[in-house]
């Protein structure tokens, strides 16, 4: 299990503490107060592009899945399925009010992008592509990196 630790103060990061990224260092709460001047209890407001990122990727999912099973005979888009499935279950945690830390963002971008190859995954392909632009996006990268990670 990695602890983080603040880059101010060089305190640990316990497991179930929330870290702060402060101009792309990762700090702890306390520091965070002091350098932004922000109580904890406001919740860190969550980007138009990542709720974007959850739709596009939830329609692209149901696109995929259906574009499995019709296409299905010819064997190759089949594996749209799967893609479609993983999809969908990004999306849900995307879209909720207090969502986790997702990983594999950029994972599942590059495997929209290259689920051109099944010729049925067009829609992906374009949302691989503007997710990945999203991404790049320091707002969301800051969005993404405040949230609590995933219980496994």
């Amino acid at each position: 299990m990695k602890v983080e630790v603040c880059e101010n103060c060089g305190a640990e990061i316990g497991q179930l503490e929330r870290t702060f990224i402060y101009e792309n260092h990762i700090i702890c709460a306390k520091c965070y107060i002091k350098m932004k001047g922000e109580t904890t209890t406001n919740e860190v407001k969550k980007p138009g592009k990542v709720t974007a990122i959850g739709g596009m990727r939830l329609g692209a999912g149901i696109c995929n899945i259906i574009a499995g099973i019709i296409f299905c005979w010819l064997l190759l888009p089949i594996v749209m399925i799967p893609l479609g499935i993983v999809e969908i279950i990004s999306a849900s945690n995307l879209l909720k009010a207090q969502p986790r830390r997702p990983y594999g963002l950029k994972t599942i971008a590059v495997l929209e992008i290259v689920a051109i190859i099944t010729m049925a995954g067009w829609i992906s392909v374009v949302v691989g592509i503007l997710t990945l632009v999203f991404l790049a996006d320091p707002r969301v990268t800051n969005y993404v990196a405040s949230l609590l990670p995933e219980q496994s």
